[in-house]
């Protein structure tokens, strides 16, 4: 696995969002996760998002932390947008904010290679690896000239 820090420019993405908690993803019967990204495809939520940046590059968000790794958190699958000024009905804004994250990326089989990065991640703030993780937005980009990569953004404190 690569991992690089690296400075963000604020970015907005439309999409569709969910909240669920660490809790609730361990147990198929109640993930919310598979679900959001299994409606995402299923209902063409791309060919509705409009003043899209780039067709090829989708974000998978993570925001709204209740309580760092324990509580609620909002997920939201969406494409970069130029403009949030026409976000459709039942869609969502949300904005990854400028600053400072760590990137760990990785390349497999998908989605085995989500689960295995995020458990990574864990097990790298786990041991204290220098950066403290700042639980606020943190970030999956995926880019379809490469499909089996996957770069994995988690704002740290300076």
């Amino acid at each position: 696995m690569n991992i690089v820090e690296k400075s963000v420019a604020a970015t907005n993405v439309i999409g569709i969002k969910t909240f669920t908690s660490s809790t609730l993803e361990t147990d198929p019967q109640s993930a919310r996760i598979p679900e959001l990204w299994q409606r995402l495809f299923s209902e063409s939520i791309e060919e509705q998002i409009p003043n899209k940046v780039s067709e090829g590059l989708l974000y998978g968000i993570y925001s709204d932390y209740d309580s760092e790794q324990r509580g609620l958190f909002s997920v939201t699958a969406g494409w970069q947008v130029s403009t949030v000024n026409a976000v459709p009905e039942g869609f969502v804004a949300t904005e990854i904010p400028k600053g400072d994250y760590l990137v760990f990326i990785e390349e497999g089989d998908m989605p085995t290679v989500i689960y295995s990065t995020w458990q990574a991640i864990l097990e790298y703030f786990a041991r204290s690896g220098g950066y403290i993780r700042a639980f606020a937005t943190d970030f999956e980009l995926y880019n379809n000239e490469n499909p089996n990569k996957i770069e994995i953004y988690i704002a740290i404190k300076k």
